[in-house]
C-alpha cells in the first residue's frame, strides 16, 4: 500500500526496531528478505537464527529459525544490517554475538556501533547518523553493479541493454549524491592486525575478527 502512495525504491526497504522491536525486526528481516529488500536496523536488541551461548554459564540465547529456506537465506545475505547498542546495555552481549554470527554465516554487509556509557536506551542522533551513512553504501553498490552489467552487455553487442543498465547507474549515483548531504566517513574493510579499532575503547583488534574483544565497526565484503 505504501508503494502506491509514495515513491519508494523497491531495493531499499528496511525494517527497524528498538529493544523488543529490534528483536522482532531481526526475525522478520531474515524470514522475509524478499519483502524487506534492504535489510534490518536493530537498536538495543536483536535475535539470531541459531542458538547462541549466553554470557551466563549454562545459559543460551534461543534461536528463532532452526530450519531455513536456503534461497531466501541467500537473498538475505546480500542485504545490509545495523547493530546499535551501548556499553551498559543488558542486551550488549547478545548483540555482539549476533553480529559475529552474521559474519560467520556469510553476511558481509554489517555495521556495529557501541555508544559509551549508554544503557538500555536509544543511542544519540550522531551514532544513528553513522548507521545511516553505512546504509548509503548500498546505493554505490547498485551503481557499480549496473556498470558491470552494462560492460557485459556491450561485450555481447547488446547495446540497448547496455544503455538501460547505464541509466540505472545514473539513477543510483543520483540517489547516492542526494544522500551525501548526511554521509559520514566510515571504514569499509575489516581491521588489519595491530590496527586501532574505531569502536568505543579504541582497542587493538586481533587478526581473527571473530576473536576480537571489541567488534570491528564494519564487516564488509569490500
Amino acid at each position: 500500500n505504501l508503494k502506491k502512495l509514495y515513491n519508494i525504491d523497491p531495493k531499499q526497504i528496511f525494517i527497524a526496531g528498538n529493544s523488543g522491536g529490534g528483536r522482532c525486526a531481526s526475525m522478520v528481516s531474515i524470514t522475509y528478505p524478499d519483502v524487506f529488500t534492504g535489510g534490518g536496523f536493530y537498536v538495543i536488541g536483536c535475535d539470531f537464527w541459531d542458538n547462541l551461548p549466553a554470557e551466563k554459564p549454562g545459559h543460551r540465547y534461543p534461536g528463532f529459525l532452526p530450519k531455513r529456506d536456503k534461497k531466501l537465506f541467500d537473498v538475505a545475505k546480500k542485504h545490509y544490517y545495523v547493530f546499535l547498542t551501548g556499553s551498559k546495555d543488558f542486551n550488549r552481549d547478545g548483540t555482539i554475538k549476533a553480529y559475529y554470527g552474521y559474519g560467520k554465516d556469510g553476511f558481509r554487509n554489517c555495521f556495529y556501533n557501541e555508544t559509551e556509557d549508554l544503557g538500555h536506551a536509544t543511542p544519540p542522533a550522531a551514532d544513528i547518523e553513522k548507521a545511516f551513512a553505512f546504509l548509503d553504501r548500498s546505493l554505490h553498490a547498485d551503481a557499480f553493479a549496473a556498470c558491470e552489467q552494462a560492460a557485459k552487455a556491450v561485450k555481447a553487442k547488446r547495446y540497448a541493454d547496455a544503455a538501460k543498465k547505464l541509466g540505472r547507474r545514473a539513477q543510483a549515483e543520483a540517489k547516492e549524491t542526494e544522500a551525501s548531504g548526511h554521509r559520514l566517513e566510515v571504514r569499509t574493510r575489516p581491521r588489519r592486525e595491530g590496527e586501532k579499532s574505531p569502536c568505543r575503547t579504541g582497542g587493538v583488534v586481533s587478526g581473527n575478527w571473530q576473536s576480537a574483544a571489541n567488534p570491528p565497526r564494519i564487516w564488509s565484503k569490500d
